[in-house]
């Protein structure tokens, strides 16, 4: 005969815990969502510094204030100057200069799964001792 209120507290506390830790708004989702957070501040950051700096530039041309750089790649060149034009190697590096990336991006799905998976295996082997259990045989 199985227990049935250990059976019940047995899979109380395993949804418990697969709620409050592996679930949708567990620990370890929230913890992800902490991480994605970070990254999106630090890529703020990064625009922001990026617009401050494209203001001043912005500033100087409305002064006049002109680089030669800006005059090379308007297509102006002086006497006997001549432009060299280097293609890069890797242009899908060159191509690929996206926001910030980390490795814990989509590895953390993954491994949440795998978790979850885990956790679903050793749910089923606790409850089917549980159940399997012999219960102790009584000396008369």
């Amino acid at each position: 005969m199985v227990n049935r209120g250990a059976l019940l507290i047995a899979i109380a506390v395993l949804f418990g815990i697969y709620c409050f830790v592996l679930g949708d708004s567990g620990v370890i989702e929230r913890y992800r969502l902490i991480q994605e957070k970070r990254n999106i501040d630090l890529r703020i950051l990064r625009l922001e510094q990026k617009n401050r700096l494209l203001a001043q530039v912005y500033d100087g041309y409305t002064k006049g204030n002109y680089s030669p750089e800006d005059f090379l790649k308007a297509g102006f060149l002086g006497a006997e100057e001549k432009v060299l034009y280097v293609k890069p190697l890797d242009a899908e590096a060159e191509k690929d200069k996206s926001p910030i990336r980390t490795a814990a991006e989509g590895r953390a799905d993954v491994e949440l799964r795998y978790l979850r998976i885990f956790w679903l295996l050793v749910s089923v082997v606790v409850i089917s001792i549980i159940i399997l259990r012999k219960q102790p045989v009584k000396d008369e």
